[in-house]
Parts: structure tokens; sequence; C-alpha cells
């Protein structure tokens, strides 16, 4: 009867260490040295659709990407396309309601 129990409590004991040990493995990613191809930056236009810059070599390419086909928009050396930067921070959805909210209710305080 001990020798059962033990053994239910290694048990019980290895499929977490197990599910940790997937997890970790899962995140570790050789080395393959440089990146040969790499996402600049994306600009969503629609639920499926956006124009992706992507870096390849020195040569940047602007698509167009969508549920269906990618389309080459430009393509342009490494340095001619000034990609914007973020212009300061972004407002939280909180404070964004609130100044609607202001819009619609004007005798609310914000």
């Amino acid at each position: 009867m001990t020798w059962s129990l033990l053994m239910l409590l290694l048990v019980a004991a290895l499929i977490p260490a197990s599910l940790w040990l997937v997890r970790r493995l899962q995140t570790l990613q050789p080395s393959r040295g440089p990146r040969v191809m790499e996402v600049v930056a994306q600009l969503p236009l629609g639920p499926r659709e956006r124009v992706t810059a992507v870096r390849v070599g020195r040569q940047v390419l602007v698509l167009g990407v969508t549920a269906q086909q990618i389309t080459l928009l430009a393509e342009a050396p490494e340095g001619s396309l000034e990609l914007p930067q973020p212009s300061g921070p972004r407002q939280d959805f909180a404070s964004v309601m609130q100044s609607v909210a202001g819009r619609f209710h004007p005798g609310r305080p914000r």
C-alpha cells in the first residue's frame, strides 16, 4: 500500500515538472546567425489587411498583405525609406472613453 502511494505521488510530481520543461524548451531557439529577413513596421488597414515593411538584406520591401494575397507595393534600398517612430505616449482606453463621453454628456464631470 505504501509503495503504490509513493509511486502515485511521484507521478503527480512529474506531471507539472514535465509541463514546465516542455514550455521552457519551446522558448529556446537555436542561434541561426544574422537575420536575413525581418519585419520592420506594420500598418493595419482593416481586419485582415495591412501594409508591411520587410527588410531583406539591404533592401526594404513594402508589401500589401491580405488574407488572399501579398502584393509588392514598393522596393527601396535600406535607409531610403523613413519609417515613422511613435510620437509620444499612447492614451489608455479609459482616458479616451472619458473624453468621448464628455462630448455627449457636457454636464457630467470628466
